[in-house]
């Protein structure tokens, strides 16, 4: 099942859209990550997070302009995310914002990838893999089962 939602505003020049899968979710934004786009992008990115399953990629590709408002949102999000279980992974950030997240230390909290497809690339034995289901197999050491009859 794949669900695609697409917001926009054309005040803020900035817009996101969103593809759920059930192993995964990726939003992709286009435009201005500045404060005027940065409360409703943090809602936006809030109830993506919460409808997704373990793994929420974020694409960076299309961001022209990202300053302090912008990295607070994707500060939240990570945050939201670690509480969540879910694994956040960046993709394909241009050079501005590459060079903003070294120079506040912020890329050592993110998980960045160059592409889509090796963010989506999950290894076995990834220790970031995995995020909801890992957190509730160590609560539940018995296994997981399925109830019987389905």
């Amino acid at each position: 099942m794949t669900t695609v939602q697409a917001a926009r505003s054309a005040r803020t020049r900035a817009s996101l859209l969103a593809v759920c899968r059930p192993d995964h979710t990726i939003i992709a934004l286009h435009g201005e990550i500045d404060a005027a786009v940065g409360p409703a992008l943090r809602k936006r990115l809030r109830n993506a997070l919460q409808r997704s399953a373990d793994l929420l990629v974020l694409d960076l590709s299309a961001v022209s302009f990202c300053d302090a408002a912008g990295l607070s949102v994707l500060v939240g999000l990570r945050q939201h995310s670690m509480e969540s279980g879910v694994t956040l992974r960046l993709v394909a950030p241009r050079p501005h914002l590459v060079r903003l997240l070294r120079i506040t230390g912020l890329h050592r909290g993110f998980m960045i990838y160059p592409t889509l497809s090796s963010a989506l690339a999950v290894r076995e034995g990834d220790p970031v893999a995995g995020g909801r289901l890992t957190r509730l197999r160590s609560r539940f050491p018995g296994g997981l089962r399925r109830p019987a009859g389905s």
